[in-house]
């Protein structure tokens, strides 16, 4: 199978193990997207070590753990990190808002936090979802209480883990390089030192890319977007930093600037979907009904695999 998927070498294999989530978050990427009936998970990890293989056979070597809220369904992570751990992988990654990450967790016959069962089964990259360094300002975005940030952090620490935040660039809220500033100074401020700021989508060939949309979030993603070409020309001219490298992703749909201000690794990233071709996998998606998708457009991207 893996011969039919093409070279697959630069493309992540993003994993959903559910679409569920309780934040509910304003500007959600998978509330503009389909969705799908979750599937049971002994069915879902069975369907995931055959999808898996042939990505990995087919030479892709990253893979992302999304969502929903992928913590919501810890069996499932801890299930598929058993599966690849024996495989040399560039990238295993978990995008959580780590709600859940802090929660008791029975893991090997003992009573943990659901970070160290993670850490146990080999994760050590989480990026955790942070929009904005004020509370109330995390918090409104949000239906549900905001997580613990500063004990993760602590807690990451403490068991060598790495831990990037990720935040959503939003006009009313870190939009502009002054608050783009205030977020790095509070990162730093809880020790972490990789930060990536990321656009709003842009949504291209609306009756395909947005054709399952909840409309109000639609209209609150439109509204909010910044003026991303802009902002990144802006904080080029901040003093100290160090403009590092243009990265072009995701079948060149996406692009990354990477950046170092004074030992910080701060990254920002645009994308446009939509423009996916049907020819090609732009990124290997493992939805929560245990089937694979070239993109993230409909039923009609899924792969026979």
């Amino acid at each position: 199978m893996a011969d039919t998927l093409g070279d697959l070498t630069n493309v992540d294999m993003k994993v959903y193990p559910t679409n569920e989530c309780k934040s509910n978050c304003h500007f959600c990427m998978t509330d503009l997207r389909w969705k799908n009936t979750e599937a049971p998970t002994e069915k879902y990890l069975s369907n995931f070590k055959k999808a898996f293989e042939d990505y990995f056979n087919a030479g892709g070597r990253k893979v992302l753990f999304t969502g929903g809220e992928p913590t919501n369904r810890p069996d499932k992570l801890i299930g598929m990190l058993k599966l690849i751990s024996n495989y040399p992988l560039d990238l295993v990654v978990i995008y959580t808002s780590g709600v859940n990450l802090l929660t008791p967790y029975t893991h090997n016959s003992q009573e943990v936090t659901l970070l160290q069962a993670l850490s146990g089964e080999g994760l050590k990259d989480y990026n955790l979802s942070v929009h904005h360094y004020e509370l109330h300002k995390r918090q409104e975005l949000t239906s549900q209480k905001v997580c613990d940030l500063e004990s993760i952090v602590e807690e990451a620490k403490e068991l060598d883990l790495n831990i990037r935040l990720n935040c959503t660039l939003m006009k009313d809220y870190i939009g502009n390089a002054q608050e783009v500033m205030k977020y790095v100074d509070y990162a730093r401020s809880l020790g972490v030192q990789d930060i990536y700021f990321r656009d709003l989508f842009h949504l291209a060939n609306r009756d395909r890319s947005c054709a399952h949309a909840n409309k109000a979030k639609l209209a609150f993603t439109d509204s909010q977007r910044v003026d991303f070409d802009t902002l990144v020309s802006e904080i080029k001219l901040i003093p100290n930093m160090q403009f590092n490298e243009t990265l072009n992703r995701h079948r060149e749909n996406g692009r990354t600037y990477i950046f170092d201000h004074l030992g910080t690794r701060i990254s920002f990233g645009t994308l446009v979907v939509g423009t996916e071709k049907e020819d090609e996998i732009t990124y290997m998606n493992f939805q929560p009904d245990g089937c694979a998708y070239r993109d993230m457009n409909g039923p009609e991207s899924k792969l026979d695999l």
